[in-house]
């Protein structure tokens, strides 16, 4: 008899893809082929006449599966640590530090509107999702951006979330500390929102300087060279066409 005495109802787990058989009826949960494991939600655990036990999972694309006694190895079924469960705003704070993990993390975060993720202080990783509509990472309003921009210069980074102005913050922490110079990189595939972030940084580091004009400036600069340096692709209706170094 094959029991599971550690799993309980409302308990997260990892289930192994690779466990379906091309036949099996259950294919269209996941391809094992795309996905690394399967991270699932007990409903309910119950046990049969023969003393078997069977659960009912529901994954995180809302689908259902039914396990029994004799699938529990066969799907090698484990259970998912709590900064898997919740999710986590620095990945370096990840105990299952694997590609399934990583990906769910992202999602949690993307369904509760947070498009940005540390990892440690160097590197930042931005969702693009219309970012200049959530009032808490970007804002037309010149009241409102000024006093964001106070409170990421004012604050540790991670009291805050995530944000291309965290990232600034340090940037300009670590350039005055020991006066030396410092590189950002932005990667990413095209539409990714690669020069929006560049904007919002470029609007953080020049909010320090004494002329008033500089950042605008540095935008009016900016929409010349777009005007004439950008153009339509089959997946950016204004992609950057030129490289940017400042």
């Amino acid at each position: 008899m094959i029991i599971l005495p550690h799993i309980n109802k409302g308990d997260f787990v990892w289930l192994d893809p690779t466990a379906l058989g091309r036949n099996d009826s259950r294919q269209f949960i996941l391809k094992s082929s795309e996905f690394p494991a399967i991270a699932a939600r007990v409903l309910s655990v119950w046990t049969d006449q023969q003393g078997g036990e069977h659960i009912i999972l529901l994954d995180d694309q809302s689908n259902k599966l039914e396990l029994g006694a004799t699938e529990f190895q066969r799907w090698a079924i484990r259970p998912m640590h709590p900064t898997s469960i919740q999710g986590v705003s620095d990945l370096i704070q990840m105990v299952e530090l694997h590609e399934a993990a990583l990906l769910r993390n992202f999602q949690i975060r993307h369904r509760q509107n947070i498009y940005h993720t540390f990892i440690g202080n160097r590197i930042l990783v931005s969702l693009n999702n219309n970012l200049s509509e959530d009032i808490h990472l970007y804002t037309e309003d010149e009241n409102q951006r000024k006093e964001l921009i106070r409170s990421y210069r004012q604050r540790p980074p991670h009291e805050l979330l995530p944000h291309i102005y965290a990232f600034g913050a340090e940037i300009l922490r670590f350039v005055k500390k020991g006066k030396n110079n410092c590189c950002v990189v932005f990667s990413g595939e095209t539409a990714s929102g690669k020069s929006e972030l560049f904007k919002q940084l470029l609007n953080f580091l020049s909010a320090d300087f004494a002329n008033q004009n500089f950042e605008l400036k540095l935008n009016s600069a900016q929409i010349i060279i777009e005007a004439f340096a950008n153009a339509k692709t089959s997946r950016n209706i204004n992609a950057d066409r030129h490289e940017k170094y400042f």
